[in-house]
């Protein structure tokens, strides 16, 4: 990408929110994806998540710096903020539906655990589960015809149906972890978001601790708990997932990445990747060039 930045946008190629009243967006795939060559490059959503519901064709993904073979019939989440772009056949049969974060809010407001299962990318082969497999293809189904039609009470029909396609998520999410604690990963959610805000300013732990009104043991224990990995092993995660993006997809130096990244010192930058990666980060940036 020959920009030192990655597009972000609110649909894609467009940088104003979309013209209709509906406080949430529908669609389908080959609307969109047809006048770019079934091609999306890689963007992002600032605070909007998006629901793909695949049917049949064929699909590719990139998340991150990460290629995926969709397996359609699926279901794909991706939550605001991840880099992501598709490449679809031309005969995909499927649906988007974009959502704003304080409307995917007010959907969970009942069930506020739900949410935190909802902030990592996702995709969910259906093709061994019938059951939700018929239950998506009809839930989106009738969600188009909501969106399309002038019938009374059509937006709470909207939202009623969007909320089953959020609690599906989230249960499947769930289903794959340890019985969950709602209160421990709503605290991690929150860790989460501070640290895409304070990253690149090298805060300690405690700094975050602070404001989320617990002590550091007590962070380091949901961290733990939560994900395996420590409260700086977080930190950490978040600087070299920014690492990547700008190794794969700019054409900065590794000096202003470094810079860019809050290291004084591209020397010091260059040993963490490596420490981390495996890879100093010009043999990350050769490999995914080529």
């Amino acid at each position: 990408m020959p920009s030192h930045a990655i597009p972000r946008y609110q649909l894609y190629g467009e940088k104003t929110p979309w013209a209709t009243p509906e406080p949430v967006h529908f669609e389908t795939i080959a609307a969109r994806s047809a006048l770019h060559d079934w091609e999306i490059d890689l963007h992002n959503h600032d605070g909007l998540t998006q629901i793909l519901h695949l049917a049949s064709g064929e699909a590719h993904m990139t998340l991150e710096t990460e290629h995926i073979e969709l397996t359609p019939p699926c279901l794909v989440l991706m939550p605001a903020g991840r880099v992501h772009g598709f490449r679809f056949s031309p005969d995909i049969d499927g649906q988007i539906v974009s959502i704003p974060l304080g409307i995917q809010r007010e959907l969970l407001g009942l069930s506020p655990e739900l949410a935190a299962a909802l902030d990592q990318a996702a995709h969910h082969p259906l093709a061994a589960l019938p059951d939700a497999r018929a239950q998506l293809a009809r839930v989106f189904r009738q969600f188009g015809l909501e969106y399309r039609s002038h019938a009374p009470g059509r937006l709470m029909m909207m939202t009623a149906l969007l909320t089953e396609v959020l609690v599906w998520l989230a249960r499947a999410a769930h289903a794959s972890r340890t019985p969950p604690d709602s209160r421990q990963q709503q605290r991690l959610a929150r860790y989460r978001h501070l640290i895409d805000e304070h990253f690149r300013h090298w805060q300690p732990v405690g700094f975050y601790a602070d404001r989320l009104g617990i002590s550091t043991a007590q962070l380091n224990n949901t961290c733990r708990r939560e994900t395996g990995h420590s409260a700086k092993a977080l930190i950490h995660e978040r600087l070299l997932l920014e690492a990547r993006r700008l190794l794969a997809y700019t054409d900065l130096d590794i000096t202003t990445i470094a810079l860019n990244l809050g290291f004084e010192d591209p020397a010091y930058f260059s040993r963490f990747f490596t420490r981390h990666q495996a890879m100093p980060p010009s043999a990350y940036r050769a490999r995914h060039q080529s």
